[in-house]
């Protein structure tokens, strides 16, 4: 789940519990500074606390709801954008996920899905390639002839050394980039929260339009940390 996701969810159970307490606690404490008190007044003061808090919780998930179908008609714009030469069966593909949409599939998930059928994106271990220089037999195949003087400098220092403990990848990345910048291209990652990544190809002029939208699960290799 993505971190804005689990933030409105965060807050709405934080207020659930700040609401139904106060309500709990403010009654404890009526009963005990004013002991002839009636019951009655106290399970009224109760009721329309947790009304309260009922009333906080549904608008919350109605702004969740609301917010999420914004987002899945923005990554139609977006994708739309990255996958131009594929652009109808891609828009068969995104009104299917529009039409049967669900929570457990976001709309970054459908674009990866798409990338993913179409042989248009990469999959690799956070702790590194299973076989040494896929990634730029992929790049090969998605791009003109390339390159490759910062990746093979890069590789030659590791000759040697660990490969795939999750900082070498990193590093490798980051120098892929570079030599793909010498051609106008660029890497894009698929922000999916798991522990690989997904990444496809772009030219540079794509990636700047796709990075003009605000709060969207792409991001390019220069986020990437050690």
């Amino acid at each position: 789940m993505r971190a804005k996701t689990w933030r409105y969810v965060l807050f709405g159970i934080i207020g659930l519990i700040l609401i139904i307490g106060l309500s709990i606690g403010v009654s404890i404490i009526t009963y005990v500074l004013v002991d002839n008190v009636d019951e009655n007044i106290i399970l009224t003061f109760l009721f329309f606390w947790s009304l309260a808090a009922l009333i906080y919780l549904i608008i919350i998930r109605y702004r969740n709801k609301k917010n999420l179908k914004k987002k899945a008609y923005r990554y139609f714009d977006i994708g739309k954008i990255i996958f131009s030469q594929y652009k109808v069966e891609f828009e068969a593909h995104y009104t299917n996920y529009l039409n049967n949409q669900t929570r457990k599939i976001r709309p970054i998930d459908a674009l990866a899905a798409f990338a993913d059928i179409r042989g248009l994106s990469l999959v690799i271990d956070w702790r590194g390639e299973d076989n040494e220089g896929e990634i730029e037999e992929f790049i090969n195949s998605k791009v003109d002839t390339l390159s490759w003087s910062n990746t093979i400098a890069l590789r030659e220092q590791y000759s040697d050394g660990e490969t795939r403990d999750g900082e070498f990848i990193i590093r490798l990345f980051k120098a892929l980039e570079k030599d793909l910048k010498q051609i106008n291209h660029q890497l894009l990652f698929f922000d999916l929260g798991g522990d690989s990544y997904v990444f496809m190809i772009t030219d540079a002029a794509t990636y700047k339009n796709i990075m003009k939208s605000k709060d969207i699960d792409f991001h390019g290799a220069g986020k990437l940390r050690i």
